[in-house]
């Protein structure tokens, strides 16, 4: 299957997981669509002042690859500045969050895999 980038749509989400202000998904494919235990496979942009708010992976993983932008990572309560080309992988129970507090987006893919 070949999903155009014309073809996908934009998802506005306010407050997600109880973070600030808006943050905008654009999913590759839909979780009935990938064969794989995978729920979510999406770009993700936050927008300056935004975050998506602290929450846990149980019986899953989820995996952020830094596309452009700037932000602050909270892991497992250690915060971590990152930016493009960088990777994080959340599971097994952790909690993560993820706020941009730069004045440009911060983009990046992310790829949520259940066990």
């Amino acid at each position: 299957m070949i999903r155009k980038n014309s073809e996908r749509v934009v998802e506005t989400k306010e407050n997600l997981m109880g973070g600030e202000g808006e943050i905008y998904l654009k999913p590759y494919f839909s979780a009935d669509e990938m064969k794989a235990k995978c729920r979510l496979c999406s770009n993700v942009v936050i927008p300056p002042g935004s975050a998506l708010g602290l929450h846990p992976h149980n019986e899953e993983e989820e995996i952020y690859l830094i596309i452009k932008g700037k932000g602050i990572v909270v892991d497992d309560d250690v915060e971590t500045e990152v930016g493009p080309g960088d990777a994080i992988i959340t599971g097994n129970g952790s909690s993560h969050s993820i706020r941009n507090e730069s004045s440009e987006d911060l983009e990046f893919v992310a790829v949520i895999n259940c066990y």
